[in-house]
């Protein structure tokens, strides 16, 4: 492993740098978080309408001071019209997603909205009949989400992402129960932007190229890259207008036997580059500015040190919070969130289980 490391460093010294830093091919954790901020305030505001009594104080016709009939939108119904107007940038975004039933239905009646001319905050050129569209949308989806149908489609989406939270807290605590220190890895991985051609080419990278891809560069980190420290692993596809394809990884090692964790971010990342997709891939190493996270869920953890046990469920939460808000809708997929299996022990190799009751993540078990 330190020969590997050794020569990774001087690669490094003569390589271009993590990844490439053109505006169309870069690679973050954070780009599409502002797309998710919209989702979430979507449900929001579904619940928020839902519970108004009388929706016709949301959107109310009045004279202004000249005697003028104008539509005068309450604070919500202000927020309800700004939510309109991230639908057509959210469905670009995300064209082949199921969303959250409470988003689904918000936007499916804000397409029943006549005309369908894009909305505007300031632009009520017809006042009366802008109320009376706006309110008969409040109405409709007050009835949707009332409905016994509806509360079903809820109660499922929450409990896979519920679920795959829960799985992978467990997962986590039972290795820190195996393990004194883990050495936690966080990164994305993804593709260029000239190989993700909505047209195929003998190029395109495909669905069935983005599974695949997967499962090597985890055989490869079990068998190749670290066979005497690999603990275990977590992913999460995820699927964008801009970025296509990527995952979010993450990586867990036996943090007595590894060190240098941002060092080994970008022997995976490398790999992932020129060894997996061939010169097709990207990435990016989200070791190399932990700094920059509230809680630091990254590099090397002792099993008692709570307050990066924080840091590991939030971690946890953002890989599977997603799930709740925008599901990938690709059969050819199957799944979009997988983790490894509590392994077997395997004599010296593996520490003695300590009790880790006292902790964040016992709370999990």
């Amino acid at each position: 492993m330190k020969d590997n490391l050794a020569t990774l460093r001087e690669a490094l010294k003569k390589s271009s740098g993590i990844c490439l830093n053109h505006a169309t091919d870069q690679l973050g954790a954070t780009e599409e978080y502002d797309l998710v901020q919209a989702i979430e305030r979507i449900e929001l505001l579904a619940k928020a309408v839902a519970c108004t009594e009388n929706t016709e104080v949301l959107w109310k016709v009045a004279p202004n001071r000249s005697g003028l009939i104008t539509c005068r939108p309450s604070p919500l119904g202000y927020r309800v019209i700004s939510g309109m107007l991230n639908i057509p940038e959210i469905r670009q975004h995300y064209p082949c997603h199921q969303f959250n039933p409470y988003v689904a239905a918000f936007m499916n009646q804000a397409d029943k909205i006549q005309p369908h001319a894009p909305l505007s905050l300031n632009d009520f050129s017809n006042p009366v009949k802008f109320s009376e569209e706006m309110t008969a949308f409040a109405e409709r989806l007050k009835a949707e989400l009332a409905s016994q149908a509806f509360k079903k489609k809820v109660s499922n989406f929450r409990r896979s992402a519920n679920k795959n939270f829960l799985n992978l807290m467990s997962y986590i605590h039972e290795l820190f129960k195996r393990h004194a220190r883990l050495m936690v890895l966080r990164i994305d991985l993804g593709y260029l932007n000239r190989f993700t051609n909505a047209e195929p080419l003998p190029e395109t990278v495909t669905a069935d190229d983005v599974r695949n891809h997967r499962k090597q560069l985890f055989r490869d980190m079990k068998e190749k890259l670290f066979p005497e420290s690999w603990v275990g692993y977590a992913w999460k596809l995820e699927y964008g207008l801009d970025k296509s394809f990527h995952y979010h990884l993450l990586v867990l090692l036996d943090g007595s036997l590894v060190r240098e964790d941002v060092t080994i971010c970008n022997l995976i990342g490398r790999h992932w580059q020129h060894e997996i997709t061939e010169g097709k891939g990207i990435y990016h190493n989200c070791n190399a500015s932990k700094d920059r996270y509230w809680h630091q869920g990254v590099g090397v953890i002792n099993h008692y040190d709570q307050s990066y046990e924080q840091g590991l469920i939030h971690i946890a939460q953002y890989m599977t919070k997603i799930e709740y808000y925008i599901k990938m809708a690709i059969p050819a997929l199957a799944r979009s969130f997988g983790k490894g299996e509590i392994p077997e022990p395997a004599g010296s190799r593996v520490g003695r289980r300590r009790t880790t009751n006292n902790t964040i993540l016992a709370s999990f078990a």
